[in-house]
């Protein structure tokens, strides 16, 4: 007698592909379905009598009696916790804390296995020295330039606070095939705070991840296509990057916030996830370089990953994201540079450093934003207020988007009423103009709220300039509200002059008439 089957074979057999990860030995990792209830461990383990306190599982918690728990690997490979509580630290397998016993999260043992967790604490240090002990292990055993090796010590520092800030920023590895990509993630896999190297994920893969083990995520060979799972991929990692942004899955709400490092060998044609991406470029060399096998990485990690601990311990409390002065980076550059100088705690010498190497990273996004429609549309009313007077059309203004997205070099064009939709997205308001259809008066307090709207997305006059003119140090017209909202300055951030040439220029004395 044939056995009845649920849907048909093909159905099954994907849904079996969507609960696996694939680490780069070639193991795969089956995970929980986020749509369907499985069987916990603990399912057949009879009931614990209502006399003893309640169990809950957590991977990391501040302590009511204060405090905080931590997870480290013990000496038989399971998960212990380490306590942490003034100054001094100690290993258990359970704590008690406000009537309740929090235990170590369970879970498939190869993935405990593929999580890389420290073995123990060591003394704590300067963010300045493990900073400093981290770019000598990159270069000893990588080509990396100076900028980059900076930029990857600040983001793998980073990783063990990043639960800390609003923010997680990402790490964008490009280069050819046999550039080092995969032997930078390998040594991130060292120093970042609980790292997950993987060859091949599922958008499945990432929900139970996050929620069970919060790792900096290190996914090689990532490459953006058209397909769907390509498509989810790149929406959670959007989505990843902004804390306190749930994605729900049939009953069940998971967290994806977290850093993540990505290797591929060009950047994310997405505008919006590249500029959530700090990006360094990897190149093949001639150089001898040592290698850097299991045994090696190992001994890094054993040295490394508990002195990055008891810094994570010690200072967790008080690390607070610094005010910047980054004048000239956009919003989001801003929030990817406090998240990097957090650890620093308070230097002010390295997070102008921070500042300095985020900006080509900025201009890189920039330009890659300058293609999306609301940059367009933002960008032409932010230089046709400077202008122009009296009222505009949206066919008018159709006109002069179609001209920046060509010198952007975009092929697409806005028709009127798409750019009518995306002008009130920006919150500017359109309104009848007659016959001649609908628009907007550019009163001043309108050429204000565009003035605003172009502050908030990282306009600068620069972004309306010919290139040579700013070059010059030239800003164009003078302008109360640029200058008022800190607008009259280039790329970089440094001032621009104005010259008002309807004033007349003032006569020497000793001339004659």
């Amino acid at each position: 007698m044939k056995t009845p089957m649920n849907g048909n074979g093909h159905n099954v057999h994907s849904q079996a592909i969507e609960r696996l990860i694939y680490l780069p030995d070639g193991r795969s990792i089956a995970l929980e379905d986020p749509t369907t209830k499985i069987a916990r461990r603990d399912d057949n383990v009879p009931h614990v009598p209502l006399t003893q306190p309640p169990h809950r599982e957590v991977q990391f918690a501040p302590l009511a009696a204060g405090g905080l728990v931590d997870l480290v690997r013990g000496q038989r490979g399971d998960l212990e916790f380490v306590v942490y509580r003034d100054g001094a630290t100690s290993i258990q397998g359970s704590v008690e804390d406000g009537g309740v016993i929090l235990m170590p999260p369970s879970g498939d043992y190869a993935l405990l296995q593929a999580v890389r967790y420290p073995k123990c604490v060591a003394a704590c240090e300067t963010p300045q020295a493990l900073l400093a002990e981290i770019r000598e292990f990159l270069q000893h055993y990588l080509e990396i330039g100076e900028a980059e090796s900076k930029l990857v010590a600040y983001f793998a520092l980073s990783t063990w606070l990043s639960d800390l800030y609003t923010v997680a920023p990402y790490l964008w590895i490009v280069g050819p095939h046999s550039g080092g990509k995969t032997t930078l993630l390998r040594a991130l896999s060292a120093i970042c705070r609980r790292a997950l190297l993987v060859g091949d994920i599922t958008p499945a893969s990432i929900y139970s991840l996050s929620n069970s083990h919060r790792p900096t995520l290190l996914l090689d060979e990532f490459e953006s296509g058209s397909d769907r799972r390509s498509r989810d991929l790149q929406r959670l990692l959007r989505t990843g990057t902004t804390e306190g942004q749930k994605v729900f899955r049939g009953p069940k709400a998971y967290d994806v916030f977290g850093p993540k490092a990505i290797a591929s060998r060009q950047a994310s044609p997405d505008a919006a996830l590249l500029s959530r991406a700090l990006v360094v470029t990897m190149k093949p060399t001639l150089k001898e370089l040592p290698p850097l096998d299991p045994v090696v990485l190992e001994e890094i990690a054993d040295r490394l990953q508990p002195k990055l601990l008891a810094f994570r311990l010690q200072n967790y409390r008080r690390a607070k994201a610094p005010e910047l002065v980054s004048v000239g980076l956009t919003p989001r550059s801003r929030d990817i540079a406090r998240a990097l100088a957090l650890p620093l705690l308070g230097d002010h010498a390295c997070e102008l450093v921070i500042v300095e190497l985020l900006r080509p990273h900025d201009a890189e996004a920039k330009l890659a934003r300058r293609g999306e429609p609301e940059w367009a549309v933002a960008t032409t009313l932010f230089s046709v207020c400077h202008r122009s007077y009296g009222t505009l059309t949206m066919g008018g203004l159709a006109v002069e988007v179609h001209q920046t997205l060509i010198n952007a070099c975009e092929t697409y064009k806005l028709e009127p009423r798409k750019v009518g939709d995306i002008v009130r997205a920006l919150g500017i308001q359109t309104q009848s103009l007659g016959n001649q259809g609908r628009g907007i008066r550019l009163t001043q307090e309108l050429v204000k709220q565009i003035h605003e709207v172009a502050k908030g997305l990282g306009l600068t006059r620069s972004d309306i300039l010919h290139p040579e003119t700013t070059d010059d140090g030239y800003g164009g017209a003078p302008c109360d509200l640029c200058q008022r909202l800190g607008l009259m300055v280039d790329d970089k951030g440094n001032p621009l002059r104005c010259i008002d040439l309807t004033q007349r220029p003032k006569r020497l004395k000793g001339l004659r008439d």
